[in-house]
Protein backbone atom coordinates (compact mmCIF):
# COMPACT_ATOMS: atom_id res chain seq x y z
CA UNK A 1 0.00 0.00 0.00
CA UNK A 2 1.21 3.24 -0.61
CA UNK A 3 2.31 5.69 2.27
CA UNK A 4 0.94 8.91 3.21
CA UNK A 5 1.89 11.62 0.80
CA UNK A 6 3.07 14.72 2.97
CA UNK A 7 3.89 18.13 1.74
CA UNK A 8 6.83 19.26 3.84
CA UNK A 9 9.29 18.24 6.20
CA UNK A 10 8.80 17.08 9.55
CA UNK A 11 5.97 18.90 10.68
CA UNK A 12 5.12 19.59 7.50
CA UNK A 13 7.47 22.37 6.70
CA UNK A 14 10.10 21.61 4.06
CA UNK A 15 7.29 22.43 1.43
CA UNK A 16 7.28 25.80 2.57
CA UNK A 17 11.16 25.95 2.29
CA UNK A 18 11.64 25.51 5.93
CA UNK A 19 14.45 23.05 5.73
CA UNK A 20 17.52 22.58 8.29
CA UNK A 21 21.07 24.17 7.79
CA UNK A 22 23.17 20.70 6.34
CA UNK A 23 25.44 18.79 8.51
CA UNK A 24 29.17 19.33 6.75
CA UNK A 25 29.11 15.88 4.17
CA UNK A 26 31.59 14.34 2.30
CA UNK A 27 34.79 16.20 4.17
CA UNK A 28 35.80 14.35 7.14
CA UNK A 29 39.84 13.32 5.58
CA UNK A 30 40.06 16.76 4.26
CA UNK A 31 39.39 18.37 8.13
CA UNK A 32 41.81 15.76 9.75
CA UNK A 33 44.18 16.68 7.45
CA UNK A 34 44.12 20.16 8.08
CA UNK A 35 44.15 19.60 12.03
CA UNK A 36 47.07 17.24 11.50
CA UNK A 37 49.18 19.69 9.34
CA UNK A 38 48.30 22.70 11.94
CA UNK A 39 49.06 21.25 15.13
CA UNK A 40 53.54 21.22 14.46
CA UNK A 41 55.34 23.10 12.70
CA UNK A 42 53.93 26.61 11.08
CA UNK A 43 52.46 25.23 7.99
CA UNK A 44 51.04 26.95 4.31
CA UNK A 45 47.96 25.01 3.70
CA UNK A 46 46.53 25.45 0.24
CA UNK A 47 42.87 24.80 -0.28
CA UNK A 48 41.51 24.55 -3.61
CA UNK A 49 37.83 24.17 -5.39
CA UNK A 50 35.29 25.43 -7.59
CA UNK A 51 33.19 28.24 -6.79
CA UNK A 52 30.10 26.65 -4.34
CA UNK A 53 32.46 23.15 -3.50
CA UNK A 54 32.67 24.19 0.30
CA UNK A 55 35.96 25.84 1.25
CA UNK A 56 34.45 28.17 3.84
CA UNK A 57 32.42 26.01 5.41
CA UNK A 58 35.37 23.55 5.42
CA UNK A 59 37.07 26.67 7.27
CA UNK A 60 34.34 27.46 9.22
CA UNK A 61 34.00 23.62 10.76
CA UNK A 62 37.79 23.94 11.59
CA UNK A 63 37.54 26.95 13.15
CA UNK A 64 35.08 25.95 15.19
CA UNK A 65 36.07 22.88 16.45
CA UNK A 66 38.79 22.00 19.46
CA UNK A 67 41.43 21.35 16.93
CA UNK A 68 41.63 25.38 16.44
CA UNK A 69 41.69 26.20 20.21
CA UNK A 70 45.56 26.22 20.45
CA UNK A 71 45.57 29.08 17.64
CA UNK A 72 45.38 32.67 17.90
CA UNK A 73 43.48 33.35 14.28
CA UNK A 74 42.79 35.89 12.02
CA UNK A 75 40.44 35.69 9.72
CA UNK A 76 40.29 37.50 6.57
CA UNK A 77 38.12 37.18 3.46
CA UNK A 78 38.59 38.96 -0.37
CA UNK A 79 35.48 40.83 -1.11
CA UNK A 80 34.57 40.61 -5.66
CA UNK A 81 36.01 44.03 -5.72
CA UNK A 82 36.64 45.05 -8.92
CA UNK A 83 39.30 47.82 -7.95
CA UNK A 84 40.48 45.76 -4.52
CA UNK A 85 41.58 48.08 -1.78
CA UNK A 86 45.26 47.60 -1.02
CA UNK A 87 45.61 45.32 1.63
CA UNK A 88 41.93 45.77 2.81
CA UNK A 89 41.19 42.32 3.67
CA UNK A 90 44.15 41.90 6.38
CA UNK A 91 43.08 45.31 7.71
CA UNK A 92 39.71 44.46 7.88
CA UNK A 93 40.55 41.22 9.45
CA UNK A 94 42.74 43.25 12.60
CA UNK A 95 40.20 45.96 12.89
CA UNK A 96 37.19 43.45 13.32
CA UNK A 97 39.15 41.38 15.75
CA UNK A 98 38.58 43.76 18.60
CA UNK A 99 41.59 45.20 19.40
CA UNK A 100 40.97 47.99 22.07
CA UNK A 101 44.22 49.69 22.20
CA UNK A 102 47.95 49.16 20.74
CA UNK A 103 49.52 51.23 24.00
CA UNK A 104 50.36 47.86 25.34
CA UNK A 105 51.87 46.09 21.93
CA UNK A 106 55.17 48.21 22.37
CA UNK A 107 55.48 48.59 18.87
CA UNK A 108 58.49 50.04 17.37
CA UNK A 109 59.02 52.76 14.85
CA UNK A 110 58.49 50.83 11.96
CA UNK A 111 54.80 50.64 12.98
CA UNK A 112 54.63 54.21 11.57
CA UNK A 113 54.17 53.03 8.48
CA UNK A 114 50.91 51.51 9.67
CA UNK A 115 49.29 55.15 9.56
CA UNK A 116 47.77 54.96 6.03
CA UNK A 117 46.10 51.50 6.64
CA UNK A 118 44.75 52.65 10.17
CA UNK A 119 44.00 56.17 10.56
CA UNK A 120 41.46 55.02 13.70
CA UNK A 121 44.99 54.42 15.40
CA UNK A 122 46.58 57.50 14.79
CA UNK A 123 46.71 58.33 18.60
CA UNK A 124 48.42 54.86 19.49
CA UNK A 125 50.85 54.43 16.52
CA UNK A 126 54.28 56.08 16.43
CA UNK A 127 54.56 59.04 14.02
CA UNK A 128 54.92 58.36 10.33
CA UNK A 129 58.74 57.43 8.43
CA UNK A 130 60.73 59.52 6.51
CA UNK A 131 59.69 59.74 2.85
CA UNK A 132 61.36 56.30 1.42
CA UNK A 133 64.02 56.95 -1.70
CA UNK A 134 61.88 54.57 -3.70
CA UNK A 135 57.94 53.01 -3.69
CA UNK A 136 59.63 49.64 -3.18
CA UNK A 137 61.38 50.47 0.08
CA UNK A 138 58.11 52.09 1.03
CA UNK A 139 56.05 49.00 -0.07
CA UNK A 140 58.41 46.90 2.49
CA UNK A 141 58.00 48.87 5.15
CA UNK A 142 54.67 48.69 5.84
CA UNK A 143 54.82 44.95 4.70
CA UNK A 144 57.66 44.64 7.79
CA UNK A 145 55.40 46.88 10.32
CA UNK A 146 51.83 44.65 9.62
CA UNK A 147 54.40 41.60 10.19
CA UNK A 148 55.49 43.08 13.24
CA UNK A 149 51.82 44.06 14.27
CA UNK A 150 50.96 40.25 13.67
CA UNK A 151 53.73 39.17 16.01
CA UNK A 152 52.49 41.67 18.67
CA UNK A 153 48.83 40.31 18.49
CA UNK A 154 50.26 37.25 18.88
CA UNK A 155 48.55 35.39 15.48
CA UNK A 156 49.92 32.26 14.83
CA UNK A 157 47.13 30.89 12.27
CA UNK A 158 46.22 33.32 9.54
CA UNK A 159 43.33 32.37 6.92
CA UNK A 160 42.65 34.08 3.90
CA UNK A 161 39.63 33.44 1.79
CA UNK A 162 38.71 33.73 -1.71
CA UNK A 163 42.03 34.82 -2.15
CA UNK A 164 41.58 34.77 -5.80
CA UNK A 165 40.19 38.59 -5.43
CA UNK A 166 43.25 39.46 -3.17
CA UNK A 167 44.87 42.89 -4.44
CA UNK A 168 48.47 42.75 -5.01
CA UNK A 169 49.60 43.92 -1.49
CA UNK A 170 47.73 41.46 0.09
CA UNK A 171 49.21 38.74 -2.15
CA UNK A 172 53.03 40.36 -1.26
CA UNK A 173 51.71 40.20 2.37
CA UNK A 174 51.31 36.54 2.10
CA UNK A 175 54.39 35.74 0.26
CA UNK A 176 56.36 38.11 2.87
CA UNK A 177 55.03 35.85 5.10
CA UNK A 178 55.57 32.61 3.58
CA UNK A 179 59.17 33.46 3.35
CA UNK A 180 60.25 35.12 6.68
CA UNK A 181 62.85 33.62 8.52
CA UNK A 182 61.65 32.40 12.53
CA UNK A 183 58.60 30.26 12.66
CA UNK A 184 55.81 33.07 11.75
CA UNK A 185 51.68 32.37 11.43
CA UNK A 186 50.90 29.25 9.64
CA UNK A 187 48.54 30.46 6.15
CA UNK A 188 45.57 28.74 5.43
CA UNK A 189 44.68 30.67 1.88
CA UNK A 190 41.15 29.06 -0.12
CA UNK A 191 40.78 30.28 -3.43
CA UNK A 192 39.03 29.83 -7.26
CA UNK A 193 41.12 27.82 -9.43
CA UNK A 194 39.04 29.07 -12.65
CA UNK A 195 39.92 32.77 -11.39
CA UNK A 196 43.17 32.31 -10.74
CA UNK A 197 43.94 31.45 -14.85
CA UNK A 198 47.20 32.48 -15.86
CA UNK A 199 47.98 33.76 -12.76
CA UNK A 200 51.82 33.01 -11.50
CA UNK A 201 51.16 34.25 -7.97
CA UNK A 202 50.39 30.80 -6.57
CA UNK A 203 53.45 29.12 -7.85
CA UNK A 204 55.58 31.51 -6.66
CA UNK A 205 53.16 31.07 -2.91
CA UNK A 206 53.69 27.24 -3.21
CA UNK A 207 57.24 27.66 -4.38
CA UNK A 208 60.00 29.69 -1.97
CA UNK A 209 58.55 28.52 1.17
CA UNK A 210 61.61 28.10 4.09
CA UNK A 211 61.90 24.46 4.85
CA UNK A 212 60.51 24.59 8.17
CA UNK A 213 57.07 24.74 7.08
CA UNK A 214 54.82 22.71 6.40
CA UNK A 215 53.02 22.26 3.08
CA UNK A 216 49.09 21.06 2.23
CA UNK A 217 47.24 21.64 -0.90
CA UNK A 218 43.63 20.59 -0.10
CA UNK A 219 41.62 20.05 -3.56
CA UNK A 220 37.84 20.31 -3.00
CA UNK A 221 36.12 17.47 -5.41
CA UNK A 222 31.91 17.75 -5.73
CA UNK A 223 29.96 14.81 -3.71
CA UNK A 224 29.15 11.90 -5.13
CA UNK A 225 25.58 10.60 -5.37
CA UNK A 226 25.38 9.10 -1.90
CA UNK A 227 27.09 11.92 -0.68
CA UNK A 228 24.81 14.49 -2.24
CA UNK A 229 21.61 11.72 -1.00
CA UNK A 230 22.98 12.24 2.55
CA UNK A 231 23.59 16.54 2.31
CA UNK A 232 20.08 16.42 1.38
CA UNK A 233 18.88 13.70 3.91
CA UNK A 234 20.51 16.41 6.88
CA UNK A 235 18.77 19.15 5.02
CA UNK A 236 15.59 17.35 5.87
CA UNK A 237 15.42 16.34 9.18
CA UNK A 238 18.04 13.56 8.63
CA UNK A 239 15.08 11.32 6.71
CA UNK A 240 15.40 9.18 3.45
CA UNK A 241 16.17 10.54 -0.03
CA UNK A 242 14.52 8.35 -2.59
CA UNK A 243 16.96 7.28 -5.25
CA UNK A 244 15.15 8.98 -7.85
CA UNK A 245 15.72 12.27 -6.10
CA UNK A 246 19.38 11.50 -5.35
CA UNK A 247 20.13 10.96 -8.85
CA UNK A 248 17.91 13.88 -9.84
CA UNK A 249 19.79 16.54 -7.62
CA UNK A 250 23.49 14.89 -8.75
CA UNK A 251 22.15 15.32 -12.86
CA UNK A 252 21.64 18.72 -12.10
CA UNK A 253 24.22 19.93 -9.07
CA UNK A 254 27.03 17.43 -10.42
CA UNK A 255 27.61 17.24 -6.66
CA UNK A 256 28.55 20.48 -5.89
CA UNK A 257 27.42 21.50 -2.25
CA UNK A 258 26.44 25.22 -2.51
CA UNK A 259 23.82 23.65 -5.47
CA UNK A 260 22.93 20.77 -3.55
CA UNK A 261 21.59 23.23 -1.32
CA UNK A 262 20.01 25.46 -2.85
CA UNK A 263 17.87 23.25 -4.89
CA UNK A 264 17.24 21.44 -2.17
CA UNK A 265 15.85 24.77 -0.87
CA UNK A 266 14.14 26.09 -3.73
CA UNK A 267 12.22 22.65 -4.56
CA UNK A 268 11.12 23.15 -0.74
CA UNK A 269 9.70 26.29 -1.43
CA UNK A 270 7.84 25.68 -4.63
CA UNK A 271 6.08 22.66 -2.98
CA UNK A 272 8.15 20.33 -5.55
CA UNK A 273 8.84 17.85 -2.19
CA UNK A 274 6.79 15.29 -1.30
CA UNK A 275 7.54 12.82 1.40
CA UNK A 276 5.97 9.27 1.29
CA UNK A 277 5.99 7.33 4.68
CA UNK A 278 9.78 7.72 5.71
CA UNK A 279 11.36 8.93 2.58
CA UNK A 280 11.22 12.09 0.48
CA UNK A 281 10.38 12.16 -3.40
CA UNK A 282 10.43 14.59 -5.67
CA UNK A 283 7.35 15.75 -8.07
CA UNK A 284 8.01 14.45 -11.62
CA UNK A 285 8.59 18.42 -12.97
CA UNK A 286 11.67 18.52 -15.79
CA UNK A 287 11.72 22.26 -16.20
CA UNK A 288 15.62 23.15 -14.95
CA UNK A 289 15.09 25.83 -12.75
CA UNK A 290 18.31 27.69 -11.18
CA UNK A 291 18.16 28.83 -7.92
CA UNK A 292 19.31 32.50 -7.08
CA UNK A 293 22.30 32.24 -5.58
CA UNK A 294 24.02 29.57 -7.98
CA UNK A 295 22.58 31.93 -10.97
CA UNK A 296 24.38 35.14 -9.55
CA UNK A 297 27.74 32.87 -8.85
CA UNK A 298 27.94 31.63 -12.17
CA UNK A 299 26.67 35.36 -13.78
CA UNK A 300 29.78 37.04 -11.87
CA UNK A 301 32.01 34.16 -13.00
CA UNK A 302 30.97 34.89 -16.63
CA UNK A 303 31.05 38.59 -16.34
CA UNK A 304 34.86 38.60 -15.89
CA UNK A 305 35.62 37.27 -19.17
CA UNK A 306 36.05 38.72 -22.48
CA UNK A 307 33.56 39.14 -24.85
CA UNK A 308 34.55 35.89 -27.48
CA UNK A 309 34.40 33.32 -24.54
CA UNK A 310 31.05 35.22 -23.17
CA UNK A 311 29.42 34.79 -26.87
CA UNK A 312 30.53 31.33 -26.39
CA UNK A 313 28.72 30.44 -23.33
CA UNK A 314 25.87 31.99 -25.40
CA UNK A 315 26.19 29.52 -28.20
CA UNK A 316 26.87 26.79 -25.87
CA UNK A 317 23.61 27.44 -23.56
CA UNK A 318 21.48 27.76 -26.39
CA UNK A 319 22.75 24.43 -27.61
CA UNK A 320 22.46 22.67 -24.36
CA UNK A 321 23.80 19.61 -24.82
CA UNK A 322 26.93 18.35 -26.40
CA UNK A 323 27.85 20.04 -29.86
CA UNK A 324 30.62 19.29 -31.81
CA UNK A 325 33.45 22.22 -31.99
CA UNK A 326 32.72 23.18 -35.62
CA UNK A 327 29.04 22.96 -35.23
CA UNK A 328 29.09 25.72 -32.06
CA UNK A 329 31.58 27.87 -33.86
CA UNK A 330 29.16 28.43 -36.76
CA UNK A 331 26.35 29.16 -34.03
CA UNK A 332 28.57 32.00 -32.67
CA UNK A 333 29.41 33.52 -35.77
CA UNK A 334 32.82 33.95 -34.15
CA UNK A 335 36.35 34.22 -36.35
CA UNK A 336 37.57 31.20 -36.03
CA UNK A 337 41.06 32.98 -33.96
CA UNK A 338 38.55 34.32 -31.74
CA UNK A 339 36.38 31.47 -31.15
CA UNK A 340 39.19 29.51 -30.38
CA UNK A 341 40.61 31.46 -28.06
CA UNK A 342 36.79 32.16 -26.18
CA UNK A 343 36.39 28.26 -26.12
CA UNK A 344 39.95 27.81 -24.58
CA UNK A 345 39.24 30.34 -22.18
CA UNK A 346 35.64 29.33 -21.19
CA UNK A 347 37.40 25.89 -20.33
CA UNK A 348 40.50 27.51 -18.76
CA UNK A 349 37.46 29.30 -16.04
CA UNK A 350 35.79 25.74 -16.14
CA UNK A 351 32.37 26.37 -17.00
CA UNK A 352 32.87 24.59 -20.61
CA UNK A 353 34.41 21.23 -20.96
CA UNK A 354 35.72 20.02 -24.05
CA UNK A 355 34.51 16.13 -24.26
CA UNK A 356 36.31 13.58 -26.45
CA UNK A 357 35.76 13.70 -30.05
CA UNK A 358 35.66 17.42 -29.82
CA UNK A 359 32.57 18.41 -28.26
CA UNK A 360 31.58 20.63 -26.18
CA UNK A 361 29.38 21.06 -23.26
CA UNK A 362 28.99 23.32 -19.90
CA UNK A 363 30.68 21.57 -16.51
CA UNK A 364 27.39 21.89 -14.86
CA UNK A 365 23.53 21.72 -15.87
CA UNK A 366 22.67 25.11 -13.99
CA UNK A 367 25.62 26.99 -15.10
CA UNK A 368 24.04 26.19 -18.67
CA UNK A 369 20.42 26.86 -17.91
CA UNK A 370 21.95 30.59 -15.73
CA UNK A 371 23.54 31.99 -19.00
CA UNK A 372 20.29 30.18 -21.38
CA UNK A 373 17.91 32.31 -19.31
CA UNK A 374 20.53 35.78 -19.20
CA UNK A 375 20.91 36.18 -22.70
CA UNK A 376 18.66 38.64 -23.86
CA UNK A 377 14.75 37.58 -25.64
CA UNK A 378 16.21 38.86 -28.92
CA UNK A 379 19.47 37.66 -29.01
CA UNK A 380 18.20 34.57 -28.03
CA UNK A 381 16.00 34.52 -30.86
CA UNK A 382 18.53 34.73 -33.47
CA UNK A 383 21.05 32.48 -31.75
CA UNK A 384 18.22 29.85 -31.77
CA UNK A 385 17.41 30.29 -35.04
CA UNK A 386 21.09 30.28 -36.24
CA UNK A 387 21.12 27.03 -34.52
CA UNK A 388 18.46 25.44 -36.09
CA UNK A 389 20.20 26.69 -39.59
CA UNK A 390 23.27 24.84 -38.94
CA UNK A 391 21.68 21.91 -37.40
CA UNK A 392 19.42 21.29 -40.46
CA UNK A 393 22.96 21.76 -42.71
CA UNK A 394 24.18 18.51 -41.18
CA UNK A 395 20.83 16.64 -40.17
CA UNK A 396 18.29 15.92 -42.76
CA UNK A 397 14.78 17.39 -41.44
CA UNK A 398 12.25 14.68 -41.42
CA UNK A 399 9.36 17.13 -39.86
CA UNK A 400 9.19 20.84 -40.17
CA UNK A 401 11.27 22.68 -37.19
CA UNK A 402 10.32 25.42 -34.49
CA UNK A 403 13.73 27.29 -34.63
CA UNK A 404 12.42 28.61 -31.03
CA UNK A 405 12.01 25.72 -29.13
CA UNK A 406 15.23 24.22 -27.61
CA UNK A 407 14.19 21.06 -27.12
CA UNK A 408 13.93 20.57 -30.87
CA UNK A 409 17.57 21.84 -31.23
CA UNK A 410 19.13 19.42 -28.41
CA UNK A 411 17.29 16.61 -30.03
CA UNK A 412 19.17 17.32 -33.63
CA UNK A 413 22.70 18.71 -32.02
CA UNK A 414 22.47 14.73 -29.86
CA UNK A 415 21.20 13.43 -33.66
CA UNK A 416 24.88 15.38 -34.42
CA UNK A 417 27.41 13.93 -32.94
Amino acid sequence: MVGEVTHGGAGGDAGRGEVSTPSLIGRDDELARLSRVLTTTPALVLVEGEAGVGKTRLLDEFLSSSASAAHSTLSAVCPPLREPCTLGPIVDAVLGAGVGTLADLRLSGLAGALRPLFPEWAADLPPALEPAEDASVSRHRVLRALAELLDRLGVNLLVVDDAQWSDDATREFLLFLADRDGQGPSLVVAYRPEDLVGDPWLLRLSGRLRPHRARLRLVLDPLDQSETAALASSMLAGQHVSDEFAQHLHARTEGVPLAVEELVRLMARRGDLVRRGQSWKRLALDQIVVPPTVRDTVLEHASRLSACAQAVLRAAAVAADPIAERLLLSISTLAPTDFNAGLAEAAAHRLLHQRDGRRVSFRHVLAGRAIYDAVAEPERRVLHERAGHVLESVVPRACPVDHGSQMMAAMRIRLAR
